[in-house]
């Protein structure tokens, strides 16, 4: 069986396209190089969280016995190459393409190399190839594949400002993008262009090709922001050097981007494997949030923001679970979310991972460990992690496997940015006042006491309360069609976990002013409505400082208590000059 081992971020980086150095000069092998990463046990399972399928090569490329028709879909040479624009899919059709001379050769870019370099044979060369020219409309990351297709191909790119190339330079190259899962033949390559830039695109089979000469390639630019799974797993994965329990283990994804500013309300996370498992609901974890300060999406010097504690939920099953940010996190620029464990058993695997998907992104997915038991995640240069989905492959080790992204989401927050900090929820939790007839709601919604409706009243707040800038804004759902009425207090009674009143718990106490009474249509409300003051004025707030808010509203309809009221969930705000 074969033995695969992860790849160190000195290797990983090592294959950038950035870096002016052969393959050969790396190291005699990818396993001398390895630093201990592994992921499952030391020989490859097809039952085993962190393995893949035996690698099986195909036969040689057959003689073509056809005649030769016209080339449609891609020029047999580079000089005439068929000229594309924008983005979208192009055919191509290396069906009776020759073997060009140029691009033929070792090239002396490392990722160039090792990305087209043919697992078993180290073949760089691009057989039966066809050509297309294309000019880049925008600077950015543009992402050239054949990405899903059956379609055996290798694909090349380069910088085509001074025609087609002469030498041993590329941009990028690739073969078998995705051959660990699914048997796909797919190429993909990622690279970095200037607005007006041409570029060389050079598109044919592998020496082992025999899985059809037509398809289509797709040309589209890349957002750090965007989505980069397809919510189903592949494998499941750990990063411990000895397979013992103890040792922390961290994954991180990179998203956002270089002038956007982002509100992080939450991170959604799934644990495990849905074919393998590798993950137990009930194991103490993290999520993280961190700032990219060069936005260079590398997390070696990343700032640590917010972490949140919870626990491995809904393992081994494909959901991803949101744990709230509290508070959310604003912040500009390109930024990591992670999640963080402390392996439990030889046979934890917690860390959830597409491996298949046309989503993921070369170099955003992360994942490092700690052997001391506890992750430096202030400091992440003292437990670095290494890029999990490096762009190139070594003749000697195949490292296709690694071409994925964790099932890791922000919760970006969509509308007006959040204010203030929930408390005093309805959910009958300890310290948490029992609701009056254990009329208890979810935990997770940070709502007040159930109401007729079989719902919690909610309140929340959005804007910027500052005295000099005031616009904040209380803002009521999930209420019956009634009165409500929005009031302001200096405290969180009994400690921030309320008394009961009616059917429903007081949360905000000390001095209490009534803002404003208002009707609710469709069950929601808001303060300041029409021509009301703005908060800080009705409210009396002179200097910075605390104050709490609430909403009571009428619940005429026959339950719980005789008390036709019940109120939502306590909101705390703190006021800026």
């Amino acid at each position: 069986m074969l033995r695969r081992t992860l790849v160190p971020a000195s290797f990983a980086l090592a294959c950038s396209s950035a870096l002016a150095q052969s393959v050969d000069a790396l190291a005699p092998s990818v396993d001398a190089l390895a630093r201990g990463f592994v992921r499952g046990p030391s020989a490859v399972s097809a039952s085993a969280p962190g393995s893949v399928p035996p690698i099986t090569l195909p036969g040689p490329l057959p003689p073509n016995p056809f005649p030769t028709p016209p080339l449609v879909g891609g020029s047999d040479n580079c000089s005439t190459a068929d000229v594309i624009a924008g983005t979208g899919s192009f055919a191509f059709d290396f069906t009776s393409a020759t073997t060009g001379s140029e691009g033929q050769i070792s090239f002396l870019g490392g990722d160039c190399n090792a990305g087209c370099a043919e697992y078993g044979n180290a073949q760089v060369a691009i057989p039966r190839d066809v050509w297309f020219t294309w000019t880049a409309p925008t600077s950015g990351r543009i992402d050239i594949s054949t990405c899903g297709q059956i379609t055996d191909t290798k694909l090349a790119v380069y910088d085509g400002t001074s025609g087609c190339p002469t030498g041993a330079v590329c941009m990028g190259c690739n073969d078998d993008w995705h051959y660990a899962y699914g048997f796909q033949y797919d190429s993909r390559v990622v690279v970095n262009v200037s607005a007006g830039q041409n570029i060389k695109i050079q598109i044919g089979s592998s020496s082992y090709g025999t899985f059809g000469t037509t398809g289509t390639i797709s040309i589209g630019y890349l957002a750090y922001s965007d989505i980069k799974d397809d919510g189903t797993t592949e494998n499941a994965y750990a990063a411990d050097t000895s397979g013992t329990s103890g040792q922390a283990m961290f994954a991180l994804s990179a998203f956002g981007e270089p002038t956007t500013t982002t509100t992080i309300t939450g991170i959604q996370v799934a644990w495990g494997s849905l074919q393998y498992g590798g993950a137990t609901n009930g194991t103490p974890a993290r999520v993280a949030i961190w700032k990219d300060p060069t936005n260079d999406a590398d997390p070696i010097d990343a700032i640590l923001l917010q972490t949140q504690p919870t626990t491995v939920q809904l393992a081994n099953s494909d959901t991803l679970v949101s744990v709230d940010l509290i508070p959310p996190v604003t912040l500009t620029g390109i930024y990591f979310v992670g999640v963080v464990e402390n392996r439990i058993t030889a046979q934890d695997f917690p860390f959830a991972y597409d491996g298949n998907g046309c989503l993921s992104q070369p170099n955003t997915t992360w994942l490092g460990q700690n052997p001391s038991g506890t992750a430096d995640l202030v400091n992440l240069g003292n437990n670095p992690p290494f890029a999990f989905t490096a762009l190139c492959q070594s003749p000697t080790a195949y490292n296709g496997e690694f071409h994925g992204s964790w099932l890791l989401r922000p919760v970006v927050q969509i509308g007006p940015i959040p204010l203030g900090t929930t408390f005093c929820s309805g959910d009958g939790v300890a310290p948490h006042s029992a609701c009056p007839c254990n009329n208890d709601s979810g935990t997770i919604d940070a709502v007040g006491c159930l109401s007729s409706l079989g719902i919690g009243g909610k309140l929340r707040a959005s804007g910027v309360a500052s005295l000099a800038a005031d616009t904040a804004l209380l803002q009521g759902t999930q209420m019956p069609s009634s009165t409500c009425l929005y009031f302001q207090g200096t405290t969180q009674t009994n400690g921030g976990n309320g008394f009961t009143f009616g059917d429903g718990l007081r949360c905000a106490g000390g001095t209490i002013i009534r803002l404003g009474a208002t009707t609710n249509v469709a069950g929601s409300s808001s303060y300041p409505f029409g021509a009301a003051q703005p908060i800080h004025i009705r409210g009396a707030i002179t200097v910075p400082g605390v104050r709490t808010y609430q909403g009571w509203y009428r619940n005429a309809a026959s339950f719980c208590t005789p008390f036709t009221f019940n109120l939502t969930n306590g909101l705390e705000i703190s006021w800026a000059p």
